[in-house]
């Protein structure tokens, strides 16, 4: 079991790595604006895997009472009912504290009745790259006493910023530079670990979304099949699809299959449908989606 001193330097190791980012990187603020945290409900920020939700829930508790925690450290691999010994190490590295914030915690089985014995008397941000955080548990124990926030890759305005620019839509070379960043926005996208690592940083991404966020987290038995179906959504973005086409294209027997495995990659946030917009809900459901990627 993981023990108390090991669970303190699992916190200051992450708290240390993130204020060192703050120092040697370029952070920007985010268009997502959360303005209140209260004790009355908890904060949830989901989005797809590194897309700044760490930095967003570190700033919202910078040169507060606050403690950082993150999951995915392997030395916090703890059962739910031993999540206390968090709780004892935050005490003991910093005595009272008003904020916790909590990194991936949907890794803990049953870590959803420990936050909501927490909300009384702590202010709680909770980040998260699946739909897990949204979970039916979640919704029986936390009902009506948490608020979500769903963050983003950089939009173009925040890719403007990030890159010290902001334009003159009137000026000639404001107009040209705009348009040029434009198309390196659009190759490059708006992760903002792709300017530091390069377009290899996206492949790698996208195979962690995959494996990590989809087939581990389902436990998914046809791995091949949901492999197939991601590579064809990516390489259709924007056009319609039809689940009973996709389910002859790959080969499965039933359409559900297909529902499902879509459902899946779109609670990791790799993409999204589209409905056909029509004032007939029943024409919406049946009509063909169109598919986008995050």
């Amino acid at each position: 079991m993981t023990d108390i001193e090991t669970i303190k330097r699992a916190i200051v190791d992450k708290e240390e790595d993130l204020k060192g980012k703050m120092k040697s990187e370029k952070i920007i603020e985010r268009e997502l604006k959360i303005d209140r945290i209260s004790t009355d409900a908890a904060t949830i920020i989901t989005g797809v895997r590194r897309c700044g939700k760490s930095i967003l829930a570190f700033l919202l508790t910078l040169n507060k009472q606050a403690a950082y925690v993150n999951f995915e450290d392997e030395r916090l691999q703890v059962e739910a009912g031993n999540l206390n010994l968090i709780l004892e190490a935050i005490a003991s590295l910093k005595g009272e504290v008003e904020f916790i914030v909590f990194d991936e915690i949907q890794y803990i089985n049953g870590w959803e009745r420990f936050v909501s014995r927490l909300l009384p008397t702590r202010k709680i941000i909770i980040t998260g790259s699946n739909a897990r955080l949204l979970s039916k548990e979640f919704a029986t124990f936390l009902s009506g006493r948490h608020i979500n926030y769903e963050l983003f890759p950089f939009s173009f305005r925040e890719y403007l910023n990030f890159n010290n620019f902001t334009p003159n839509v009137y000026l000639t070379r404001d107009i040209s530079k705009t348009r040029e960043l434009l198309k390196e926005y659009i190759k490059t996208g708006g992760f903002p670990l792709t300017f530091k690592l390069g377009r290899n940083f996206l492949v790698e991404n996208y195979k962690d979304i995959v494996e990590r966020d989809v087939i581990q987290r389902y436990k998914m038995k046809y791995e091949k099949v949901l492999k197939e179906l991601a590579k064809y959504y990516i390489s259709t973005v924007s056009r319609e699809i039809s689940f009973n086409k996709l389910k002859n294209i790959l080969n499965v027997k039933s359409v559900q299959t297909i529902k499902n495995y879509s459902e899946f990659l779109s609670n990791s946030y790799l993409i999204f449908f589209l409905e056909k917009y029509s004032p007939k809900l029943k024409l919406q459901m049946i009509s063909p989606k169109k598919v986008y990627c995050i």
